[in-house]
């Protein structure tokens, strides 16, 4: 009788402390994988920033964009600057801001863009506001200048480069090298701001395969990636635009390897509705497997609703890591290469038509870092 009872009592008491651990473990569940949303993982190379409105990025300011997790920056290479006088390149913004950004360890990318005056065309009528901005291949000295230029910056910044070979060593005596692999051909050619007079889908494939012939001829394994089209846009938006692009220009797919888009909007949904209606476009025209950048995408940090995309200190950095973890998680099934931040700095003095343009760094013009620039840090895992 009392063996019966104790062995009834250690049956009980078993029963109990295996319930009681089920208790436990039901309750600790949510402490590990439902209390807090785990952060989506963000690779170290995914999120770069675009550099913009200033000449060049100093040792200083490569620095701390390093410390904070930024592996790659978008950076203009203008041709207009570089050869200012036909035949005479002044390569030193360009080394100076590569050399910087490779020092830090840091991926430097160029948007090769801008057109001499001497390569212009005085025919048009009347001249764009800013003549840099008209395509290079409007006329022969240009089309010739810019196959010129883009050789000699594949040559001098590529692998095996000039630079890398003397002017960086010498300034940077301890840092590792960091040729350039990606190259981006134009800024918003679906845009007449930025492809004077005009946008024309033929004009832009011929500057695409050029670029594509002469970087490749220096470096066979370079990537090149299309100019960032914008989306949110009266005509001419990104979806419309490559379609023409691929219905008029059979085989183009052939001379890129990214897609760039600027989806910009009101919401990180709209962006990605607008990822998503291009990879259609793509995928329709046999190009799927080509991989998408987005080179811009942002918000500014003045007044919610002084200007369209003004957000606020506080709803930019919502935004952010919003932009960055659902482009992150999102870029296996929509075949996303990177996410590059528009901008790094605010402009000092506000410039062109885009107004909040000017508001969208993650650093104050003063170079007070904003909540944005702890935001990008946290999502990068920083």
């Amino acid at each position: 009788m009392f063996q019966a009872a104790l062995a009834g009592a250690r049956a009980h008491l078993a029963r109990v402390l295996t319930v009681a651990a089920i208790a436990v473990a039901v309750v600790a569940m949510p402490a590990a994988a439902g209390g807090k949303p785990s952060r989506p993982k963000v690779p170290s190379s995914f999120a770069g920033v675009n550099f913009n409105f200033y000449s060049s990025v100093n040792a200083a300011t490569a620095r701390e964009m390093a410390s904070g997790g930024v592996r790659s920056v978008l950076f203009g290479l203008d041709w207009s600057y570089v050869e200012r006088h036909q035949g005479t390149y002044d390569w030193a913004a360009s080394d100076k801001t590569i050399g910087n950004l490779a020092d830090a360890g840091i991926e430097p990318i160029p948007v090769l863009y801008g057109t001499p005056t001497w390569a212009t065309d005085p025919t048009i009528q009347p001249p764009p506001a800013n003549v840099n901005r008209e395509p290079p291949n409007t006329t022969p000295p240009g089309r010739q200048g810019w196959i010129n230029f883009v050789t000699a910056a594949a040559q001098r910044y590529g692998p095996g480069g000039a630079f890398w070979q003397g002017p960086y060593p010498k300034a940077h005596p301890k840092a590792g090298f960091s040729p350039i692999h990606t190259w981006q051909v134009w800024n918003e050619p679906n845009l007449a701001t930025y492809f004077a007079p005009q946008p024309s889908v033929s004009m832009y494939a011929d500057l695409v395969r050029i670029s594509h012939d002469a970087i490749t001829g220096v470096d066979p394994q370079a990537k090149i990636a299309l100019g960032g089209l914008p989306c949110k846009v009266k005509e001419n938006g990104c979806v419309d635009y490559l379609q023409q692009l691929y219905s008029q220009e059979p085989g183009i797919q052939n001379y890129f390897d990214l897609v760039g888009l600027h989806p910009y909007g009101p919401s990180v949904d709209y962006a990605v509705n607008e990822i998503k209606s291009a990879r259609a476009v793509m995928r329709q025209n046999g190009d799927g497997g080509t991989r998408i950048w987005v080179s811009e995408l942002g918000w500014g940090s003045e007044a919610a609703g002084s200007y369209r995309f003004e957000e606020g200190p506080k709803g930019q950095a919502r935004l952010l890591r919003r932009a960055i973890s659902t482009l992150a998680r999102k870029r296996k099934s929509l075949g996303i290469w990177r996410m590059t931040w528009f901008t790094w700095r605010d402009a000092k003095t506000a410039e062109g038509p885009c107004e909040w343009c000017n508001h969208a760094g993650l650093i104050h013009a003063s170079g007070k870092p904003k909540p944005s620039w702890q935001a990008f840090q946290n999502v990068v895992g920083r």
